[in-house]
């Protein structure tokens, strides 16, 4: 029967749609007792553009201060969703025993600390980055002080015996035509904290300090000023290209071995966190407090520029590195662990050839 003839035969508006809803249903039916084509399976899903990260936050611990501060944009910031679990400790001695343990898996550390802690363990760290140059500096209220010859006969205060810092000092002094035993005299008795203090009231007239207190102090008296910078010393006593590196990253061997793609990101983000930071050091400021690195922004602000917070791989800051540990070597071996270290300390640029 047609559709022509059909509509003849109805009779009224109302029949004629009557019919029509009743062919609709009729050819629904039909089509469902028709076979269903099968829905083609969905193509998988492109793998990432970076590397897998492993579910478990990687665990790291810093220090407060100038090793802590390039790390802020990695604590939080813009993608607070980065896959990084942060612990922050007052001096190296309480981070040391959450390395070897396996507590964290990372560790920002004094540079001779991670060639002691390589060979202690007997290669269970690797060095997988430097990240701060000098922090040191003779401060000074005695504005005749401006030179190494001007501390000849006096009495310095500077924190840290059995540290890198007094051996850099005690080198720098040396290279410069003055015996640390007998033309100095060398008060250890306070820490940096302290030694700030003492320095800000007046009642010391020369001290070796790092930043941030380098910072506070200055902030704290105006008649304190910068009589030597540590840093550059030691580039006029070494070579005009040689860097002091007083800092560095040291992951678990056994991590690296097992996440070795998970490291190459920690460090990819790293070095994009310290270029963020000494770029912009108001706003690196802001989160150096926030995250309780500094207790405020406005010093945090100030040290930032004076920090050499720096990020070098393992495998560019080797040769500078070695050169330094000999350094420390000469002076006293049980700094760096009693023995030179090798060269597997340095991990590949190219960490998925790690073995």
């Amino acid at each position: 029967m047609t559709f022509k003839s059909i509509h003849k035969q109805v009779k009224g508006t109302r029949s004629f749609f009557a019919l029509l809803l009743v062919l609709s249903l009729t050819l629904g039916l039909l089509a469902g007792c028709a076979p269903k084509a099968e829905t083609p399976e969905a193509a998988p899903a492109p793998a990432p553009a970076e590397p897998a990260v492993i579910e478990t936050p990687i665990k790291v611990a810093a220090l407060k201060g100038p090793t802590g501060m390039g790390l802020v944009y990695l604590m939080g910031g813009p993608d607070e969703a980065r896959p990084y679990e942060f612990s922050l400790f007052g001096a190296p001695d309480e981070l040391v025993g959450k390395i070897v343990s396996g507590e964290v898996d990372m560790a920002a550390v004094p540079t001779n600390l991670a060639a002691s802690l390589y060979n202690k363990t007997e290669g269970g760290v690797r060095y997988i980055a430097t990240n701060t140059l000098g922090v040191n500096y003779v401060l000074t209220t005695d504005p005749s002080i401006d030179s190494f010859e001007a501390l000849r006969g006096k009495t310095i205060g500077i924190s840290g015996l059995g540290t890198t810092a007094e051996f850099i000092f005690k080198h720098l002094l040396t290279e410069n035509g003055i015996d640390p035993e007998k033309d100095v005299t060398l008060d250890f008795s306070l820490q940096h904290a302290d030694l700030a203090s003492m320095l800000t009231a007046g009642k010391v007239d020369i001290a070796v300090l790092p930043q941030p207190f380098v910072t506070t102090s200055m902030m704290a008296n105006e008649n304190i000023k910068i009589a030597i910078d540590l840093t550059a010393a030691w580039a006029e006593v070494e070579s005009k290209d040689a860097v002091l590196p007083t800092g560095g990253m040291i992951v678990r061997t056994d991590y690296l071995e097992a996440h070795p793609e998970a490291v190459q990101r920690f460090l990819t983000d790293y070095a994009a966190s310290v270029e963020q930071v000494n770029a912009d050091p108001k706003a690196a400021s802001l989160l150096v407090e926030q995250f309780g690195i500094l207790p405020k922004a406005a010093i945090a602000e100030k040290a930032i520029p004076m920090s050499n917070i720096v990020f070098i791989n393992a495998e560019d800051s080797k040769t500078f590195l070695m050169s330094f540990f000999e350094i420390m070597m000469a002076y006293d071996p049980k700094t760096i662990g009693g023995a030179m270290p090798d060269d597997a300390l340095f991990a590949p640029a190219d960490l998925s050839t790690v073995k």
